[in-house]
């Protein structure tokens, strides 16, 4: 511990006033601690005196003690964890706090003391408190589950006796809820009990009284009725029932009907209180002896489609007082030959009654045949008219079969398009037709032969030429003109007149000839008059003038002298 010293004064005899210095400033435990105080003056000699600082301890130690503790009751006493206490001192530091009860503890609460004692004999103590609480019912168990048979409207049961304990109380006795007597079916009886915490324990026993026993049913006489439709009605009378608890009772029948044609069972049952049925059965006949009306479809016509012919015949109908809806059957379905007949229809009822109805189909022919004529024909014609290989037409009838179709024209035939016509008639005067187109076509040129070459001088820049005729000859159109391209006036050297004509067709034959202008006739020359000139040295020039010149091709044309001087004397 900390304390404060105060100051102690030291004086020389030579150095006059002087500071003393503590040998022990603390802190200080407790107890009696003596201080020395000295001081050395400039001579080396030290004077000293002594100070008792005294530290006492009377403060208690601090206890902290657990929290509180809630247990329930497990016995007469009952054990509980308590936890550790906190202790701790000024001086002696931590200490150990000890509790004054440990357990275990009577239910209720317990004040624990939580005490320690430091060095210094100061006690420091906490208070901690137990409760043990009682919040458990009693265990019972009850007697087991009884069965009796019923003696009457109630009955005496057997019990048993519950057996009941508790944590705290030990030992205690159950009581019943109830007794008996018992009504038929199953009681719960509740045993219980309550402890001195006054909680309630209990446990149950089931009571079961049984009624086992059906009532006896009589019921009433078979009876026997005629339909008078899908259901019929009967008077089924009345069954007598009777118990050996209830007494009279009242039996129900199952089926009270209508009733379906034949034999149906009736049950007759009655349920007594208990849950027991009794029952008996009562025989209801119901008779079948009328037919079925049936009404047939509508008659049918339908054109054929082949040697025999399928029809739609629609649907018949039928009813029956009983049966109600039913489905009439044809005898013959079909397919039908060309004609009519009669099919009838018919159908059982389920009592092996038979109604039936009739219905005539009639199959018509009236589709003409069906004609396939040959592949259209394309020939290149060999004169006026031509020739042409048609080929065959293919005929077939849906009732009669393959038949032969005939042409209206077999020819010959004309340049352009000409429309055949195949046709046929069937057994039943239907006639089929196609059409076939034969083409002649006329592609060939005419011939044309051009006259022979022709060969003349040229008498000019152009010159005229005697061509002759070209003959032309055409397959179909027979003579033709053929007509030259180009009749002159031809220019000196060789030219091709093409001769051609075009047939009726628009074909175009064509020939050539040559015609050749030649040109050996050679220019006029005129030259210039003859010059006389006096030499002017050893050769002199003179002026020759101009010279002129035609051709009958080329017209005017430049003469040229072969010397122009100068000339030697001469």
């Amino acid at each position: 511990t900390a304390a404060t010293l105060g100051s102690a004064t030291a004086s020389d005899l030579v150095d006059g006033t002087l500071t003393a210095v503590a040998d022990n400033t603390g802190p200080y435990s407790v107890g009696t601690t003596t201080v020395t105080w000295s001081v050395m003056d400039a001579a080396g000699n030290t004077g000293s005196a002594t100070q008792l600082v005294t530290v006492t301890d009377s403060t208690a130690p601090a206890v902290t003690a657990p929290a509180a503790v809630t247990v329930e009751a497990t016995g007469a006493t009952t054990a509980a964890t308590l936890g550790s206490a906190t202790a701790s001192d000024l001086v002696d530091g931590t200490l150990t706090a000890v509790a004054d009860n440990t357990g275990p503890y009577s239910v209720g609460t317990t004040t624990i003391t939580w005490s320690v004692t430091d060095t210094a004999g100061n006690v420091g103590s906490a208070t901690q408190l137990v409760t043990v609480t009682d919040s458990t019912a009693p265990s019972v168990t009850a007697p087991a589950a009884v069965t009796v048979e019923a003696t009457g409207a109630t009955t005496a049961a057997t019990l048993g006796s519950a057996t009941a304990s508790d944590l705290v109380d030990g030992t205690l006795t159950a009581v019943a809820d109830n007794t008996g007597p018992f009504a038929v079916g199953t009681t719960t009886v509740t045993w219980s009990v309550t402890d001195t915490a006054g909680n309630v324990g209990s446990a149950t026993q089931l009571v079961t009284v049984t009624d086992t026993t059906a009532p006896a049913v009589t019921a009433p006489a078979a009876v026997t009725v005629e339909a008078t439709g899908a259901t019929t009605a009967a008077t089924l009378g009345s069954a007598t029932a009777s118990d050996l608890v209830d007494g009279t009772l009242t039996a129900v029948a199952d089926n009270t009907g209508p009733f379906a044609v034949g034999t149906t069972t009736v049950t007759w049952s009655v349920m007594d209180a208990a849950g027991n049925t009794g029952s008996a059965t009562q025989l209801v006949t119901v008779t079948d002896s009328t037919a079925p009306a049936v009404t047939a479809p509508a008659t049918v016509t339908v054109e054929a489609t082949g040697a025999s012919t399928a029809a739609t015949l629609g649907s018949a109908t039928a009813s029956d007082l009983v049966d109600g809806t039913l489905t009439a059957v044809a005898d013959n379905t079909g397919p039908y030959s060309v004609g009519t007949t009669t099919v009838t229809w018919s159908v059982m009822d389920a009592a092996g009654n038979t109604g039936s109805a009739t219905q005539l189909v009639t199959v018509t022919d009236s589709t003409a045949p069906a004609v396939t004529a040959p592949a259209a024909v394309t020939v290149e014609a060999t004169g006026a008219t031509t020739a042409a290989t048609l080929g065959s037409a293919t005929a077939s009838d849906l009732v009669d079969g393959t038949l032969t179709a005939v042409a209206d024209n077999t020819g010959p035939f004309a340049v352009g398009t000409t429309t055949v016509t195949w046709s046929v008639m069937d057994a039943a005067g239907n006639t089929g037709s196609a059409t076939q187109l034969v083409t002649v076509t006329d592609t060939t040129a005419p011939a044309v032969t051009a006259p022979a070459a022709v060969t003349v001088e040229a008498t000019g820049v152009s010159t005229t030429a005697t061509l002759g005729s070209a003959t032309a000859s055409d397959l179909v159109d027979g003579a033709l003109v053929p007509v030259a391209d180009n009749t002159g006036p031809f220019a000196v050297g060789t030219t091709t007149v093409t001769w051609s004509v075009m047939d009726a067709a628009g074909n175009t034959g064509s020939a050539t000839q040559l015609v050749t202008v030649t040109d050996s006739t050679a220019p006029a020359v005129t030259a210039p008059a003859t010059v006389t000139v006096e030499a002017t040295g050893a050769s002199t020039a003179a002026t020759l003038g101009s010279a002129t010149a035609s051709d009958l091709v080329d017209g005017t044309l430049t003469a040229v002298a072969d010397n122009t001087g100068p000339y030697s004397v001469g």
